[in-house]
């Protein structure tokens, strides 16, 4: 696509045309890509017989036996037994059609497209926005668990993701080992939990390396809908 670092990437779209739309996200910038591909297209045939004069053949040997490049960097392949074929090879295009930034303040740990195909999400540590695929600019806070003084701060959001099919439901996982399913027709601020996933084994005293053990660094949801896998730094877990 581009020589820049993406961090995340989301494939989920393929069209009528044939194109696929991917999701990604580096630091603090998410782009909607369009990934075409162009197949093979046949340039030129020849035919070398007798009747080819010396020269000519010598051009088509240099141009095409040796499999010469182009100009554009496509490369020319021999379809032997054929006569003498020349074809571009399989290519695609990636451009892409929306960049969405300013819109953390941290960096961004999560994007998840919505079953619905028209939105998305995006979380950091802090928060967890939900865009419009056909809007750049603007987006919709639904989850803020940033405290005014980042003195009080005592969790981080970790790992963020859609339900597969019920587009009005997300779970969002926390450094404190909590998973959290949220319904966002509630409230447009998301900020009370349907339900809230703890593994019970890890209730006990707690200590510095108690609570790193059991951050929640990933999750995602089974196919089913019904199961969420979660990753911490000892064990995977399914709820």
């Amino acid at each position: 696509m581009t020589s820049e670092k993406y961090i995340l990437v989301h494939a989920f779209i393929l069209s009528a045309n044939g194109s696929l739309f991917i999701l990604s996200a580096n630091d603090k910038t998410i782009k909607l890509w369009e990934v075409k591909g162009l197949g093979k297209k046949q340039v030129k045939e020849m035919d070398i017989t007798r009747s080819v004069s010396s020269e000519n053949s010598l051009l088509a040997d240099k141009s095409f036996l040796d499999g010469q490049n182009l100009a554009n960097g496509h490369s020319l392949e021999l379809a032997k037994n054929m006569g003498e074929r020349a074809c571009l090879e399989d290519t695609t295009l990636a451009r892409y059609r929306r960049v969405c930034v300013h819109a953390h303040e941290f960096n961004i740990n999560s994007i998840s497209m919505n079953s619905d195909w028209g939105t998305f999400l995006s979380g950091d540590d802090s928060r967890i926005n939900l865009w419009n695929l056909e809007v750049s600019g603007q987006c919709f806070n639904i989850i803020d668990m940033k405290p005014e003084n980042m003195d009080d701060l005592i969790e981080v959001i970790t790992a963020a993701e859609f339900h597969p099919f019920h587009c009005n439901l997300l779970a969002y996982s926390s450094s404190r080992g909590f998973i959290r399913l949220v319904d966002m027709r509630q409230s447009a601020l998301c900020d009370r939990a349907t339900r809230i996933l703890k593994d019970e084994k890890s209730q006990g005293p707690k200590s510095l390396f108690t609570e790193i053990i059991a951050s929640i660094t990933d999750m995602k949801f089974a196919n089913d809908g019904r199961h969420i896998l979660s990753r911490d730094y000892m064990n995977l877990k399914v709820s």
